[in-house]
Order: structure tokens, then sequence, then C-alpha cells
């Protein structure tokens, strides 16, 4: 029995979002279930934002997939209009999965809702609305930091890897919603407009004076979050980061018989395979000759953000993705789905770092590599970092047919 699913794009309000939920909560195709709205946003933190198409009766509700439930969500907070005109109301739940193997199928566009008894029906055979094309614009200006993101695409893509670090196993598909990223790591002086506004204290790693320069900012944990706080944004997912650092991973590949098959076809760089001139990590130094209008330039350490554009750039285009300064991430330092190595950091105590830094080696600067942050705690220990942000729905194109 087929399942028809629609990613909803997190943060998008428009007449074809209330049209979905409305004509989803009749479909025929899982007469077994009374719909009541769909998973808006998977969190890293084991919540999830839940759009409803009417207001719920209840405080708990099955996570619908595969035709079966395969876990619930219990509700955080009572329902707010998030758009009054279509009726469509927005809340948190914590979510469980009743399988574990069945984690991967919770994502954006997973229906919500309850069992009904199985009542035979007049089928309805006439012809559904379809949403109109949709695309977002690829890159936005921040409107309170001013600062260039770019658009990364939601859907699946290849996360992990086998081959290197037991943190980083078991290499699988995972999955995120449409998200925008800083092309840039935050600068030194992109902090500055932060501290002056709000008035905070510098973060230690300046040394008790202002700094107004292009290298990437040092700050901890929770200096991380204040500022994209204040940006409008948030730190980026480890997935987020990941995808936006590699792309998909996956290709379709048409098989004599003119079907197609998802294959795997990875990357271990933004730009493919290791190449010592594309970003600011120890080979880079170490090479006499590789890229010598930076290393005569600069002394051996941190770069601009914004070097080496149109060379070390993910296909998304993000820049310093590998090297440079490790960045912080939102997401706790955990094992991932299916790993059996234990961990004495796996836990809810450290964050994850990504991207690596200017004297990683290149087995630390992999877009798969990640490594715990926050030692001895979140407050001490320091990272670079850029923003993320759900698109809104002045982001979003809508296209004629």
């Amino acid at each position: 029995m087929k399942h028809f699913r629609f990613l909803i794009p997190a943060g998008i309000v428009i007449a074809i979002l209330h049209m979905y939920l409305a004509v989803f909560s009749q479909e025929q195709q899982i007469p077994e279930f009374k719909i009541y709205g769909g998973v808006e946003a998977v969190r890293g933190d084991g919540t999830v934002s839940i759009l409803f198409n009417r207001l719920p009766d209840r405080d708990s509700f099955g996570i619908i997939e595969d035709g079966r439930i395969i876990g619930k969500v219990d509700l955080i907070d009572r329902p707010g209009f998030f758009n009054a005109k279509f009726n469509i109301y927005r809340c948190m739940a914590h979510y469980t999965i009743v399988n574990p193997r069945d984690s991967v199928l919770l994502k954006a566009g997973s229906s919500v809702g309850i069992s009904m008894p199985h009542e035979k029906g007049k089928r309805d055979f006439s012809d559904k609305p379809f949403p109109l094309p949709r695309r977002f614009k690829s890159a936005i200006i921040g409107k309170k930091d001013g600062r260039e993101m770019v658009f990364v695409p939601g859907g699946k893509f290849v996360l992990g890897s086998n081959n290197h670090g037991k943190e980083e196993y078991p290499e699988q598909i995972s999955e995120t919603g449409d998200f925008y990223i800083d092309r840039c790591e935050v600068s030194n002086r992109d902090y500055l407009q932060y501290v002056r506004e709000m008035k905070v204290p510098f973060p230690a790693s300046w040394n008790g004076a202002e700094r107004d320069d292009d290298l990437p900012v040092m700050v901890n944990y929770h200096e991380a979050e204040s500022y994209a706080r204040w940006a409008g944004k948030r730190l980026p997912t480890e997935k987020e980061w990941e995808k936006a650092a590699r792309g998909s991973g996956l290709v379709y590949v048409r098989k004599p018989d003119e079907s197609y098959e998802l294959i795997k076809k990875t990357r271990e760089y933004p730009w493919g395979g290791f190449d010592p001139s594309k970003s600011n990590i120890a080979a880079f130094w170490e090479n006499p000759g590789i890229r010598k209008d930076y290393t005569e330039k600069f002394p051996r350490g941190l770069l601009p953000v914004h070097f080496f554009e149109g060379a070390g750039e993910s296909p998304y285009g993000a820049l310093n993705m590998c090297g440079n300064a490790s960045e912080w991430t939102s997401s706790f330092y955990r094992a991932y789905p299916g790993n059996p190595y234990p961990a004495p950091k796996f836990g809810t105590m450290y964050k994850v770092v990504r991207g690596g830094n200017w004297f990683s080696s290149p087995e630390f600067a992999r877009v798969s590599s990640r490594q715990a942050g926050g030692l001895p705690s979140l407050s001490r220990d320091y990272a670079g970092f850029r923003c993320a942000k759900d698109p809104l729905e002045e982001d979003l194109i809508v296209e004629s047919r």
C-alpha cells in the first residue's frame, strides 16, 4: 500500500501547505488512520515541530509512516496559530520511535494522527489539487547581520563513513529539510557588530581588546549560540553541517532495463578528493610553493573566512568547511543509529564540532570527521562557527506552470 509523502519545508506558510494538510487528512491510501497534520522539522534534541490542520483534541499522537504507526509524539506546549488565515497550528513535541530501526523513517512530512477502525466506503477517484512547482533563492542576505547564506535543499544524503573513525560508523542514508547556511564562517568583524549592539563581553580569544578583522572568531558554545539567536538564526545541526559540506552523495543511474537505481557517490572533502591547495590545514603550510599569495602574506594559522573562494567551495557554495577553524554544531556528541562501539564521550555533555582546523591532518579535516567539542565544559572550549536558518515564505519563488 503506497503512502503519498509530501515534504513540508520548515517555516513555509502558504495556501499550498493548507491544501496539502486538508487533502492528506482525507487520503484513501491510509484509511486506517485519522491524520491531524504532519511533522514540520525533526530536531537534534529529541523533539519535532508539528503543523496541525485543526486544534488537536489530545496530547499524544502516532507517527505514521509506511502505512503503520512507528512511534508517537507527546505535545510539549499547546498549539498556537502558525497562520490564522489558513487555520494552521504549530507546536513542539517530544518523539519516541518504537523500533530503533524505524528512526530513519521519521522526517519532515511524516504524518501525525490516530488509528481508526477500518471502514469500507466508496473510493474517491476525483483529481486532487497538485501544488505548483517551488524553489528557493539560491542565496540570501541575513537581515540582522548582513551576511550571505546559501541554500541547501532538503532530502536524502549520505551521512558518516564505514572506512574511518568508529565515531563515524555506520555510513547511512539520512535526511534533512530545506535550510540556509552561512557561506563563510563568522568573522571577528561580524562578531564585533554583535558585541557592540548587545554590549556583551569580548570572547576570551580577543585577549581583552576589540578585534575587527576577517579571521574566524573563536568562541565557546554559548557565545556562538547567542550570536546566532541575535542574528535571527541558529547553529546548524550536525546532519545539516555535513550535508552542506559534502552534498547528497547520491546519484540516480539508469540500468539496462531503463529503470533507475540510487547509488552512493560520496566525497571526503567539499570539492571531492584531497587537494592541499584548497583548504587551510597542516598540509597547506607544509608544501612549499602552494598558494604563495596566501602563505607569504599571512603567518601560519587562521586565514580570512573568504579565502579559497572558487577552489574550496562545497557543492552548495559554502567556504572553509574543511580546515581553517573547527565549527560548532547544535548536536550532542552521540553515537549514530546502529553504531555498536561504546565511547566515553558519547552522550549529552559535549557538542559536535566539524571541519577540522588549520593544523589538522587530512584525516581529521574530512567532511564526515566528527569530534567532541566543549572540553572540559561548553563555556570554556573554543571553536569557530557559522549559522543556519529555516527558509521563510519570502525566500520562496513560486513558478508558473
